[in-house]
């Protein structure tokens, strides 16, 4: 029992500073890949340079304003999410960057 607890402890807490794990865990600055199935539109995503989902967004539509013939007019992804960081668990189910759908390089595991 007290393990159980003490991970659990450990999981809470990772959770609660998880920024600063994620400073401490990535190598190098941390960017967001995003893009349409057939790769018409991409966005590289920048947090830490101010860009935004909602940036991404704003971008998107001006993009599906000027290719209206387009029919790639989802974005996907390109990120996995890793559930064994479980420092990112809260960043992973709060974050507006976790809500599109997975776009991986390898096509069995797409859409």
């Amino acid at each position: 029992m007290p393990g159980i607890i003490g991970l659990l402890t450990l999981v809470i807490a990772a959770n609660i500073f998880s920024a600063y794990f994620r400073t401490l865990t990535e190598v190098g600055p941390v960017f967001y890949a995003f893009e349409t199935r057939n790769a018409e539109f991409e966005f590289v995503l920048d947090p830490a340079g101010g860009q935004d989902v909602a940036m991404m967004e704003r971008e998107f539509e001006k993009f599906l304003s000027l290719h209206p013939q387009t029919e790639d007019r989802e974005l996907y992804r390109t990120f996995e999410i890793k559930p064994w960081q479980f420092w990112n668990w809260y960043h992973f189910l709060t974050s507006d960057l976790y809500g599109y759908p997975f776009k991986g390089h390898n096509t069995s595991e797409s859409f």
